[in-house]
């Protein structure tokens, strides 16, 4: 499911829209100094330095003493700007935004996101029925239902409310991602009067925290999506006759390793009670 991709690519998409922050060791008027200077010094320096060859030095030492300083300032100064380029933790970028020019601090590999989070807040009673506010993520790539991390129901004191029925693999994206089991959650959207019951798959993983699956999207108007606030989500077409093949199949598998599983525990609780029952009779 590229759960961890998605989530994390989500988490940045947020994290990185609008914070890049300003450099506070170069102003906009420093960098217009140094601009000014990288430009107007080779000029000056080309100037000086015709006086100084066609005039002489023993004519006008002045033209000497001019060409001697506009060299070393042009020197100083392209010593500085390379010297910032060339830091790693300093690499400084323009970009233009509207019509106002914004001069960041990044590192050489970070860019600015040019994609909206699809990320809401919404709030999960807890085992103390109080709200617990956290961020799920709207997936319509999400084919297999809801999730919800392990770490998650922990934290809202509902892990005795786990449904187990073995271990389950729900295969979507081309991998598998291994659960706990199922739980009946009440949430609803910060702010929102109406609270929603759904059963959630509690996802073996710390990189999720809740994630509302394509199902729910369309079947519920729960959230309505507004395209240019959450836009763009994973879409994907629905499943064709072969992928609803597999995911009946799969199902299946989970039924039939569950019952097997069952089958084996009545057999060794059988056997434990028939061991028992022999020891108990050969001591009297």
């Amino acid at each position: 499911m590229h759960l961890r991709r998605h989530w994390d690519q989500a988490q940045q998409r947020q994290a990185t829209g609008h914070t890049n922050r300003m450099i506070d060791s170069l102003t906009h008027q420093q960098l217009g100094q140094t601009v000014y200077l990288y430009a107007i010094c080779p000029l000056v320096a080309q100037l000086a330095l015709v006086s100084f060859l066609v005039t002489g030095s023993h004519q006008s030492p002045l033209a000497l003493l001019t060409l001697i300083f506009m060299l070393s300032l042009f020197c100083s100064s392209v010593t500085f700007i390379f010297r910032e380029r060339d830091d790693g933790t300093r690499n400084l970028f323009i970009e233009r935004e509207g019509e106002h020019t914004l001069l960041h601090e990044a590192s050489s590999n970070s860019s600015p996101s040019q994609q909206p989070s699809s990320l809401i807040e919404i709030q999960i009673v807890d085992a103390n029925n109080k709200l617990k506010i956290c961020k799920a993520l709207l997936d319509t790539g999400c084919l297999v239902g809801n999730w919800i991390s392990y770490e998650k129901v922990v934290e809202l004191g509902l892990r005795d409310q786990i449904i187990t029925t073995g271990t389950i693999k729900a295969e979507t994206f081309g991998s598998e991602v291994h659960c706990y089991g199922s739980i009946k959650l009440q949430w609803s959207l910060v702010g929102a009067l109406k609270f929603h019951t759904v059963n959630f798959f509690v996802g073996a993983s710390e990189s999720i925290t809740v994630i509302l699956g394509n199902d729910f999207i369309q079947k519920y108007e729960a959230v309505r999506l507004n395209k240019w606030a959450l836009a763009p989500l994973w879409e994907s077409k629905p499943p064709t006759t072969e992928e609803n093949e597999e995911i009946e199949r799969n199902k299946r598998r989970v039924e039939i390793e569950a019952a097997r599983a069952a089958a084996r525990r009545k057999e060794r609780a059988e056997k434990a009670a028939a061991e028992a029952a022999a020891a108990q009779r050969q001591s009297h």
